[in-house]
């Protein structure tokens, strides 16, 4: 199940997971079917090793993967860490749920990324966590108060 830590800032957070993923990330990633799948659909590449070969750009190497590829491959291969979801585009649902479909995970996501209609989710600010499911609405609630929350609580705005 996919955890999320709204907002807020967390010292053990990876923000920047592009640049961490560029000095962590090894070259037997590339060779995982679902690692292969997801840069075919997400960059449009063929997989050969670790560089990839794109009709337009030509070939490049694993450090120009967009940035939510290198998230949920980080997120598959490096699951412990606490990794910022808002690299991710909604174009990377899918995969971010193929993989917390098989484990647990925990992200922080800075904005409202919409998750569809078939999810489930646990947020974790709260005293008690709470869990929703297939319902976008809700969710967006939460994640948009949550967000405001920190924000005002941040930066002293007394209501």
């Amino acid at each position: 199940m996919l955890n999320l830590y709204v907002s807020g800032e967390r010292k053990d957070e990876i923000y920047n997971t592009s640049v961490y993923f560029d000095s962590v990330y090894s070259n037997t990633w590339f060779e995982d079917e679902f690692a292969q799948r997801m840069i075919l659909d997400i960059e449009k590449s063929q997989t050969m090793k670790n560089v990839f070969i794109n009709e337009i750009v030509g070939v490049y190497g694993p450090r120009e993967l967009c940035g939510g590829v290198k998230t949920v491959l980080l997120m598959k291969n490096m699951p412990s860490n606490l990794y910022n979801l808002s690299t991710c585009g909604d174009n990377m649902v899918p995969y971010i749920k193929k993989v917390t479909d098989k484990i647990d995970i925990t992200c922080t996501i800075h904005h409202v990324m919409n998750f569809g209609d078939n999810f489930k989710v646990r947020i974790i600010n709260y005293d008690e966590p709470i869990i929703i499911e297939n319902d976008m609405d809700t969710l967006s609630y939460h994640i948009a108060t949550l967000i405001c929350k920190y924000f005002n609580e941040r930066d002293g705005v007394i209501y």
